[in-house]
């Protein structure tokens, strides 16, 4: 039995070693959000925004698709220079997918990196406490010790080690490896024809776009176009209305990461299509961690909003976009 033993631990050790290594060594920021095995329809944006441009963060929002398709930062940027002769730099950081424990690492990168005056935190009537992509993203300390302990553990730890030994092989053995270069132009990159999640930066870039490739930018604005089939719509909306509050701890943290570093919070409701609920949301933790935003109604329910179910059109990001300006600027101590 003893011969056993120590053959399983002889061979148990080089194992151990390398993952303990692999905590041990630096875990490049880089690698983490431009990694191939991440969602990634947002990502190179958060970490260009956040790392590379030099710019301060003002104002930023945080949230899934939901906002990233729903807010138009350069719009609400310009409305505040227009209306209050004020020059503030407003971003749209928002993250594909749901799963709040993720919202916490981008916010720590955020504070870290720009020290915002204000963030505004998307709500939904599901809000998911995981997110598929923490295992990758989240560096070590978070990693081994997450907000909020689950059944997800093992797996996120599991995604981290993997992650870790890929940048060990690709960036200390072989060399760099990675599908999305972090010190390319954003612009220049060959995911701008999915879901627009910035609006910025495809205001900024469009004649690069333009020069660069003319069928990128006629696939990256017929996005824009498309409205929500209305058989789908009215199907969508039978299901009902279903709520999920299970990020209460993560979201918990948030508010006291931002209370801590002095910095102004609030939350803004966007619901998917046929799903406004303003009263369960009221009903919900959050009402007593902050004030909530209610944007109106009618965006919600008419069907030329929305490119599907889950994600404003360019109309509706108008729209909704315009309404949020008003609000930041009535009610924003720093613009006053």
């Amino acid at each position: 039995m003893k011969a056993i033993l120590s053959r399983l631990l002889i061979f148990s050790f080089p194992i151990i070693a390398i993952i303990a290594l692999l905590f041990i060594l630096p875990y490049n920021r880089s690698f983490a959000y431009l990694n191939k095995n991440n969602q990634d329809c947002n990502t190179s944006w958060i970490y260009h925004r956040i790392f590379e441009n030099k710019t301060n963060i003002d104002i930023a929002f945080m949230g899934t698709s939901h906002t990233g398709c729903g807010i138009n930062d350069q719009l609400i940027e310009d409305s505040i220079q227009s209306n209050l002769n004020t020059t503030l730099n407003v971003t749209n950081i928002a993250y594909c997918g749901g799963g709040r424990n993720l919202d916490i690492v981008v916010l720590k990168d955020l504070i870290q990196n720009k020290q915002p005056k204000v963030v505004f935190i998307e709500l939904r009537n599901e809000n998911d406490a995981l997110h598929k992509d923490y295992g990758i993203i989240a560096p070590t300390i978070d990693l081994l010790f997450p907000p909020d302990f689950s059944e997800k553990y093992f797996s996120n730890l599991y995604d981290g080690i993997r992650s870790r030994w890929s940048q060990l092989r690709d960036e200390y053995i072989f060399g760099p490896k990675l599908e999305i270069n972090a010190l390319q132009p954003i612009a220049e990159q060959l995911h701008l024809n999915k879901i627009p999640n910035d609006f910025a930066i495809y205001q900024k870039k469009k004649k690069i776009i333009l020069s660069n490739n003319n069928s990128q930018e006629h696939s990256f604005l017929e996005v824009f176009k498309d409205t929500i089939k209305t058989e789908k719509a009215i199907t969508y909306a039978q299901e009902g209305i279903k709520t999920n509050f299970s990020d209460e701890k993560c979201m918990l943290k948030i508010v006291e990461l931002l209370k801590k570093n002095n910095i102004a919070y609030y939350f803004i409701y966007i619901p998917s299509y046929e799903k406004y609920a303003e009263n369960e949301i009221k009903k919900s933790p959050y009402a007593k961690m902050g004030t909530i935003l209610f944007p109106p109604e009618i965006i919600f329910k008419n069907s030329n909003l929305w490119i599907d179910t889950e994600h404003l059109n360019l109309a509706g990001a108008t729209k909704l976009s315009k309404w949020v300006s008003q609000e930041v600027q009535k009610n924003i101590p720093l613009l006053h």
